[in-house]
This record gives structure tokens, sequence and C-alpha cells, in this order.
């Protein structure tokens, strides 16, 4: 596997290649450009180095300077994963100096994320989360300068959280339940963090005395006493067991341990890594520890997984199509292996079904019947519940009484409050039944709602009508 780390600072451009595992590192190759040169020379220097080493990828990790961002540990009531993000979104604005259309910003839950919010939940605790925010104004330059390289991030870290991630990895002894001060080397500032069973509590930068990365004793020495005097003023029972310098002189150990009473170690982690994983590279200076540890990540994730790439949800898209592409694979298989195993299972579902599907062709007529007979009841169902309707009723019962003996109904259509058809035949006058009808109280507006049909039936006249009227308000 090959990683490209890189890290622009302002005045240099690192370059470091890693190829192998975290265990072992097979190639290590480093360049180094002057970042104030002009963005063509810098992109031309960038290729030749790519081209050079025969690297294909076209994903680099990045890391940018601790000084150019905002890190903020901040803490939330207990709330279920789903709603982190949209609590975010509010107390950004609280911790972040800048609009939020101006920054690109990641976060963190700190902690063992599979079951830290959940016992947050239980237990009524808050949620420390790791937020990281850079002016878009930083990193915009940067993804031109490596998209006319044709490149693109893999993430964009902090150069501070790859070192920090290598000591936990490497010290991970050291830290387990302790609390431990961790002093690292950016590529501009000093990283002060404070860890607590290996969980970041607190984190401050503080900017480098000079360019040859000398460090003042006397400022560190008095700025790690105003940090543990801190928690111990709002922390009860606080205590640090252990100081641990990624960059140090035998003074300010020394210094320390004196001064505050607490055990402190210095570490190189490079050789450490490299000791361990049976690797021998040379130009691994101090200032290079930074792209070193930033193409690290891209072998192995650490503890901080900060990624200010706007690119990050395309690059999870990509990440997780090669993912899907290996599980179809694998699944095939699974699914072959299964579809023999339940093969008879199947068969028999198979011969019951068959079964099942006989036994309903078989009575169908008998079912289609009782269906048929369901739907005739429920037209019944439908007209009786009409016919009870009060009104209904009281209409019905006054033409029984006042219609002539002569007059025989083949229809009776109501629509609301109107009678819309009154359809039958009479042998005597049909033209007399308009002032029996408008003569009932129950009835107004009547008239013929067609023409009269005249015929003769068993040597009888017989007149066919339609007729039609409003039903009287007074009698509803």
């Amino acid at each position: 596997m090959t990683s490209i780390g890189l890290v622009i600072t302002k005045d240099k451009i690192k370059i470091v290649q890693l190829t192998g595992t975290y265990k072992k590192l097979c190639l290590f190759k480093t360049h180094i450009l002057d970042s104030n040169r002009p963005q063509a020379e810098l992109v031309w220097g960038i290729k030749k180095f790519l081209r050079e080493n025969n690297i294909k990828t076209k994903y680099i990790c990045l890391n940018i300077p601790r000084r150019q961002v905002l890190v903020n540990i901040i803490e939330l009531p207990p709330l279920k994963r789903d709603l982190i993000a949209q609590a975010l979104k509010y107390e950004i604005e609280e911790h972040i100096p800048y609009p939020m259309n101006e920054v690109y910003y990641d976060y963190q839950i700190l902690g063992d994320e599979a079951c830290l919010v959940e016992a947050c939940l239980v237990n009524k605790k808050k949620t420390n989360i790791l937020l990281v925010a850079v002016r878009k104004e930083i990193i915009d330059p940067y993804l031109q300068l490596l998209s006319q390289c044709g490149l693109k991030p893999k993430f964009i870290d902090v150069d501070s959280f790859g070192i920090i991630n290598l000591c936990l990895e490497l010290f991970s002894k050291e830290f387990k339940q302790k609390t431990v001060l961790l002093l690292t080397e950016g590529s501009e500032s000093i990283e002060i963090s404070l860890f607590k069973n290996e969980n970041l509590e607190f984190t401050k930068s503080l900017p480098q005395r000079d360019k040859s990365h000398l460090i003042d004793d006397a400022v560190f020495s008095e700025e790690i006493k105003k940090i543990i005097d801190y928690f111990q003023t709002s922390t009860e029972g606080f205590k640090v067991d252990k100081i641990i310098l990624t960059i140090a002189t035998d003074n300010l150990v020394r210094r320390l341990k004196e001064e505050l009473g607490i055990q402190t170690i210095s570490v190189n982690p490079i050789a450490s890594l490299l000791s361990k994983s049976g690797s021998n590279f040379k130009d691994l200076a101090s200032p290079e520890i930074t792209p070193f540890s930033c193409a690290l990540r891209g072998i192995k994730e650490g503890l901080l997984r900060i990624d200010l790439s706007p690119m990050k949800e395309i690059i999870t898209k990509e990440t997780r199509k090669a993912i899907y592409t290996k599980t179809g694979i694998l699944a095939t298989i699974i699914f072959v292996l299964l579809n023999g195993i339940f093969y008879l299972h199947l068969a028999g579902k198979e011969r019951k079904l068959q079964t099942i599907q006989t036994v309903i062709a078989q009575n169908k007529p008998a079912i289609n019947k009782i269906m048929s007979q369901r739907t005739q009841l429920l037209e019944f169902e439908k007209d009786w519940t009409f016919l009870c309707q009060d009104q209904t009723l009281d209409v019905l019962l006054e033409l029984s009484n006042i219609l002539p003996d002569n007059v025989g109904l083949k229809n009776i259509t109501f629509e609301g409050d109107k009678l819309k058809e009154l359809r039958g035949r009479t042998s005597g006058s049909a033209a007399s039944l308009l002032p029996i009808l408008e003569n009932s109280p129950y009835f107004e507006q009547v008239e013929f709602s067609g023409s009269i049909v005249k015929h003769t039936l068993a040597n009888q006249e017989i007149e066919e009508f339609s007729l039609k009227a409003d039903i009287s308000k007074s009698e509803k």
C-alpha cells in the first residue's frame, strides 16, 4: 500500500511517500519545495516527484498547520447519535467566530463511539465532542494546487493530530488508566494535550520560538503548570501521572521532574515505529515528522480522525463503492452455498404451495358464488340504509296514499332534497297527477321531466310518464 503525505506551511511544502503496512514499512522518500515559489513551479515540482517515484494514486493525505485551525472540545447534553449532528449546527456558531458559509468543519465524538453515546444517555452524562474548523480561504488555495496536479485529498487533517495518533499507537501502555500530558511538535507550533484513560480531555497550541524549533524551557514549564493548576482547581482529585514529550532537551525533562514532581519521559515516535517494523530509513530529522505521520494515517487510522475536506462525501461514496464490489463477490459465494443448503427445504415448501393452489382451484366455483352473494348483500345493505331514513319512508308513504289505484310506479330516485325521478304509467290521464302532487304538503315545483308516451296495452290506453319535484322543506 502506498500513501502520500503532504504538509503545507508558510515557507515549505513537504512530501513523504510511504509504502507497505504499519508493521512493515518498505519505502520512504521525501521531497521539499519552497511554498513561496510561483504556483506553476510548485505544480511542476509535485508532478516531478510523483513521476520520478512512479506514484499512480490520485489521492494524497494533506495536513495543515495547527495554527491555521480552530480546535474546541465542547460538551453536549445526552443525545442519541442521530441528533448530535443537528445539535452541533447550533453549538458551532457559539464556538467559531466566523459565518458558517466561510468555514469547513468536522467533528468527532471523543471516547469509544460504539458505546459512549448510549452510556451517556443511560447515565445522563454529557458527551465530549472534538470540533475542528478552518476558513475556506485557507483550504481552497490548497485544493486548487492539488487539482492542478491532478490530485484529490484523501483527507485534510491537522498536523499535530497525526503525531498524537502516532504516540497513542506506539506508547499505548503509557496512557492506559492514567492521566497524561503529551507535548508534540507540529510544523509551526507545539501542541499540549491532556489525556485521561486514553481519551482527549484538553488541547492547546503554542507557537514555536523560531524556525530552528528550539524550545524555551521556562515558557513550557510555566504553561504546563498553568494547565495542571486549572484542572486541579476545577476537578476534584485531579492528578497528572506522567508527562510525555516528543520534543525536549535534557534540561526540560529534568526541570519538569524537579519543579512538578511528575514522572517525565522523552520519546522519539518515528524511531520507535521503525524499530518495531524492522525498517531502517535515513533523513528522519524532526522537521519531517509531520509529513511522515500524515502519510502514516493513509496506511492506518488513528484515534483522532478529523477530515476537513469538502470532498469527503464524494470520497466516502467512492470508498463505499469499492467495499460494495468486494462485498458483492463474497455475498455471491455465500448465496450459492445457502442456496444448496436450503434447496430441499424450499422444494418442500413448493410442494405445499402447489397443494394449496389445487384445493383453491377445486373450490373456485363455490368461492365465486359466495363472493357474488356478498356483493348482493352489500347492495341490499346500502338500499336498506337509504330506505330506513325517516324522510324517505314518509315520502313513500305519502305517494302510496295520494296516487290513484290506476297508477303504477316503475322507479323512484331521490337526490338530496329532490325527488329526481318518479317514473311510471297510468290508465288515466298523466296530467292529472300534477295537481295531486302539488296539493300534497310533501312536494313543490312538480313538473314532467320527459314527454308523455301513449300506447295501447290489452285494449287499454296507457300513458307512461316521468315526473320530478322538490321535497317540501317543512316536511323534511
